[in-house]
């Protein structure tokens, strides 16, 4: 026996709109104040910058940036803060100064990893802080530049001695901590012992998308949280805390 199937055909007349520009639904073509409309923005573009005049105009700028850089990195709102449980141990010392290993969830499940280095000074009252984010090098912060390489920096007056030119990203750490100050260097997402995401190959699939879900987002959140690790510190003073980094670790210093 053979079945019937019925198919229904819905036909939908639109709405009176102009021939001439059809993103004018209206009959009086009144204009749509809806931006997706508009030519997409490309980095070809031409977006003068018109500075506020007043300091309410520079405030309320300020705002609208943050607010615009906390949606774009899917931080608006802002996540709710979990436990950090940190670990610190594996205390080494040196001279003037202590290095210890680090390692404290982000998120439920995702950890930030990293090297604290403390000051042996005495000190009265608690100590100034440094953050350090690092860039896009070679095994991140266990960056280590080839002795040929060194020695030249060490000749050319860049590099004062050869174990800082090998080791630039820990003899930088090093010299703060000696200076006083008790800083943290830790791992970008996919760098070091950071490894559970694997750099430049996660986020990258529609669900990701759809959910602002990005590299971008998570270290922004990983500074976020090393920031609020550093300012937890019993021999931190949390209204003196420092961030420096360069390429990468540049990028996250403005965005902290």
């Amino acid at each position: 026996m053979r079945r019937l199937s019925l198919v229904t055909v819905l036909i939908l007349v639109p709405q009176a709109y102009s021939d001439d520009d059809p993103t004018r639904l209206f009959p009086d073509k009144s204009e749509l104040k809806d931006v997706r409309l508009g030519p997409p923005k490309d980095l070809n573009g031409y977006f003068p910058f018109t500075p506020p005049k007043t300091r309410e105009g520079w405030d309320d700028r300020a705002h609208r940036v943050r607010t615009q850089v906390l949606v774009a990195t899917g931080l608006w709102p802002m996540p709710e803060k979990a436990p950090l449980n940190a670990v610190i141990h594996g205390k080494v010392e040196r001279d003037g100064y202590t290095v210890e290993k680090v390692y404290f969830a982000s998120r439920p499940g995702h950890y930030v990893t990293g090297n604290l280095y403390r000051p042996t000074s005495k000190a009265d009252g608690k100590r100034p802080a440094i953050l350090n984010p690092h860039g896009h090098w070679n095994n991140g912060r266990f960056l280590e530049v080839p002795e040929a390489q060194a020695k030249k920096e060490v000749e050319s007056g860049a590099e004062k001695t050869l174990e800082s030119a090998r080791y630039p990203l820990q003899a930088k750490c090093a010299q703060l901590a000696r200076l006083g100050y008790v800083t943290f260097l830790y791992d970008m997402v996919g760098y070091a012992d950071s490894t559970a995401i694997p750099h430049r190959t996660g986020f990258t699939d529609a669900e990701a998308e759809l959910r602002l879900q990005s590299f971008m987002g998570l270290q922004t959140w990983n500074s976020i949280r090393a920031l609020d690790f550093l300012s937890s510190l019993p021999d931190v003073d949390p209204t003196k805390i420092g961030v420096t980094g360069a390429s990468g670790g540049g990028t996250q210093t403005f965005m902290i």
